[in-house]
This record gives C-alpha cells, structure tokens and sequence, in this order.
C-alpha cells in the first residue's frame, strides 16, 4: 500500500499519526516539517519514506520500521530518543545541516553502513548501538560521545574524534575495526575506552596526559603511539599489545601494574626523564623483544614479575636496588647486572633462569626466597657470610659454583643441587638437610664448623672428604 500526500505540504504530522499501520510500503509527501513522536512505530512493511523539508524527526517516529531502506532526511537538524531503533533494513543515513543525535536513534539499524553529516555536535548514549555493519561516521566537530555510543558496531574503521571534549563509559565497546583515536581536547583516555579494539593501529593526541586502567588492552594492531604530554598509565593500559614495537615518552612519572604486560614486540622503552622510585608488579611481564629499557638508577622497588620472561633485556640498573620481589626477572636469559651490593630482599623465583648471571654480591641482602637463582650461571667462588638465617629449597639449583663459603645459616633440601662444578665446600653453618646439594657429584672436600644436622644419608657428599674444625 502507498500513501501519497503529494503535492501536499504538511508542516505536522501528529504523535502516533499512523502507529502500527502495517500495511504501509511507502509514503510519499511534497513537503513535511515535523514527524512527531511514534508517528509510523511499527509500520513493519514500510520500506520508503519521501518528502522534502524534514527538520524534526520525533522520539520513536520510525521505531521497528523493520523494512524501512531509505529516507529522504537532508534537512534534518535533531533526530529523538529511538527514531530508528530496530530499522533493520536502513542503510544510509544523510544530512547537509548540523544534526543532534539522542539516546538510540539508531541502535540496532544491522543494515546502517554509512552515516554523514556535516557537523554533528553530540552523539548520545547508545545511538548507533549494536549497528554491527556500520564502516564511517563521516561528520565534523563531535564534541561529545555518550555512553556505549558505539556499542558493538563490529566494522566501524573511521571517525573524527578530533574535537571531541567529552567522553561517556565506553563509547567504542566491542568496536573491533576501529583504526585510530585522534584528539585535540581529550586530556585523560577513560578505562576501557578502546579495550579489545582489534584493529586499533595508531593513537595521536597533543594533550592526553592520564590513559585508565585497561584503555587500550588487548588492541593487538597498535603499532604508534604520540602522546607528547603524557604523565601517568593506569593498570593494564597497553597490555596485550602485540604489535606495539617503540613507546616514547619524555613526560611520564608513572606506570601502573601490568602496564606494558604481554607486549610480546615491544623492544624499546623510551622515557629519557624516568624518576620512579617504584616498578609495578607485571608491568613489562612477557615482553619477550624488550631490550631496552631507562636508566633505572633512581628504582629501589621492582615488583612481582615486573620483567618476567624479557628474554632479550640486557641490563638493568640497580645502584639503588633494594627488594626484589617474586618472579621479578624470571626467564631473563640475556639479563647481566652489576652493583647489586645494597639489595636486602629477594624474592621467590626472582631471577630463576636468568642464565647470563655469572655473578652477584649478597653483601646487604638478609632475605631470599626459593629457587630465587635457580638455573642461572654464577660461577667461581660463591661467599655468603652472616646476613642470611637460611638458604632456602632450591635458591642456587643448576648453577656453576666451583667454590662455597657459607656462614651460620640453615641449609634447605635442594639449595645448592645439581651444582657439577662444585669441588669444595666451607660451612660454617646451624644445620644442614639431607639433598641440600643432592646430584652435586663433584664435591671433594668439606670444610665443616658447627654443624649441628649432618645427615648419614646424604648420597650426595659421600665420596667427598670431610674436615670438622
């Protein structure tokens, strides 16, 4: 059914008007001023709406318009709440004026592929939601972007954010082809503002100082970041960041936890004016290509797993160095340090791995946690004096000590095992296990002092000699 008003000029077409007409395959009318609210809600068959002159479309006008393709809307200067919610069929949408943009109007439109206008100034909460095929939004000055603006809008690659002041709660959730972010005004990036966004490969912006917790994880595209002004990264920012290869930054005072974590390309962090005292748990975890890093003389704090498994890193600087928590440096196997005199605490599986170690001074260092070096290669004489109370289950298993010098402490089953250049022992300890230096089988000689625990069943100093003082 068609229904013409042609050449009729109808400056109103009233609320509900033609609600549920069903019936309706298109409308034809000269002239239209106003389509007020749910005029033709839930005309199902209608698939063509013409006329000239649109400059308001009401809240729900053309809500569940399933088979709407097309209207004429080129004068349209403010859209309402849902006008075409649930327009499965509509797929392009343009205006030659400045159009504002409510809550819904085209949430769900699965057809939408295009929208243009020239100059759109707020597009609010939820307006293009769940437009799974929609690729550019072609307008200019947006100066704000509501709440899951684009939620789930799968394809779209292209927007101009570049005056955008104002951003809701995830605006581009689930918008997995979006290419880039690029503001002139957007000071801080909100948590989760581009998590999972796929094809993010470039974010530009002269003014961002602060990215949340999460804004940009798991975009495995990004591969340029320019934030000149940027001073702190939240939690997980950039975590899983696959293709990131350079970050620079000559403004940033601080990282997050995890920040950096499983940005497996990564090979350089530049930030000429690093002043942190403190590197959080996870921050670079994973970042297998990492090489280099700050100068770090000014840390005295590196947290859980911080650098874990960056096979490439070659130094850190630990003038300054004072704990050194589980897991840290764990699968280092490139990593060479020095000046490590003032370090007091070390961690659980701290530099586990770390296979290019060949030395370590433990001159302040009172606590250390298992397998703490484990699988490294400290070679030579090892001399621990009175400022450990115990050695714990595997710290030193698998390394290439030819030579031990330890002094009033409890040896753990495991501490020294699998050590086969190990020749000769002095200990001057309160106890020592049974498997202590298990699979050690070149021991020798052994200095003992106080020994109060000497097991009968220590297979692995049996051909060893034994000198009690």
């Amino acid at each position: 059914m068609i229904l013409s008003c042609a050449p009729l000029t109808i400056p109103i077409i009233g609320t509900e008007c033609f609600r549920g007409c069903i019936n309706f395959e298109k409308f034809v009318a000269t002239r239209i001023n106003i389509i007020l609210d749910s005029c033709f809600s839930g005309c199902y068959n209608l698939e063509s709406f013409e006329a000239n002159g649109i400059s308001r479309i009401g809240n729900g006008a053309f809500l569940n318009c399933y088979k709407l393709i097309s209207i004429n809307a080129s004068n349209i200067y403010q859209l309402g709440n849902s006008v075409f919610s649930n327009c499965f069929a509509l797929k392009s949408f343009n205006s030659i004026i400045n159009t504002t943009l409510s809550y819904n109007t085209f949430s769900s439109c699965s057809s939408l592929v295009r929208f243009s206008a020239i100059s759109v100034p707020e597009i609010s909460n939820e307006c293009f939601k769940n437009c799974k095929n929609l690729v550019s939004v072609l307008c200019q000055n947006i100066t704000l972007l509501g709440n899951s603006a684009f939620y789930g809008c799968l394809r779209l690659a292209d927007i101009d954010t570049f005056n955008v002041k104002i951003l809701g709660n995830l605006p581009f959730e689930r918008c997995l082809s979006l290419k880039n972010f690029n503001s002139s005004f957007i000071t801080e990036i909100p948590q989760n503002l581009f998590k999972d966004c796929v094809g993010m490969i470039e974010v530009n912006s002269s003014c961002v100082t602060n990215i949340g917790s999460n804004a940009f994880k798991g975009c495995t595209s990004l591969k340029s970041i320019n934030l000149p002004m940027l001073t702190s990264i939240s939690d997980s920012s950039f975590s899983g960041c696959t293709s990131l290869i350079t970050f620079t930054s000559t403004t940033l005072i601080e990282i997050g936890p995890n920040a950096f974590d499983n940005c497996h390309h990564m090979e350089t962090f530049n930030v000429p004016s690093w002043t942190m005292n403190i590197i959080y748990d996870g921050t670079f975890r994973n970042c297998y290509n990492l090489i280099h890093i700050p100068d770090t003389s000014s840390v005295n704090t590196v947290g859980k797993e911080s650098f874990m498994n960056c096979r490439s890193l070659e130094s850190f600087n630990t003038n300054n160095l004072v704990t050194v928590q589980d897991r840290t440096f764990k699968g280092c196997t490139n990593l060479k340090i020095s000046n490590t005199n003032i370090i007091k605490t070390i961690g659980y599986e701290s530099f586990m791995l770390c296979s290019s170690i060949t030395t370590f001074n433990f001159h302040s260092c009172t606590n250390l946690g298992e397998s703490s070096f484990e699988s490294c290669n400290i070679s030579g004489t090892l001399t621990m004096n009175n400022t450990f109370s115990s050695i714990p289950h595997n710290s030193f298993r698998n390394n290439k000590i030819s030579e031990l010098y330890l002094r009033r402490c409890h040896i753990e089953n495991g501490a020294f095992s699998d050590n086969n250049e190990l020749k000769t022992l002095f200990l001057d300890t309160i106890s020592l296990r049974d498997r202590a230096f298990f699979n050690s089988t070149n021991i020798k000689s052994i200095y003992l002092n106080g020994v109060n625990f000497f097991y009968e069943n220590s297979l692995d100093l049996i051909h060893a000699c034994v000198n009690y003082n």
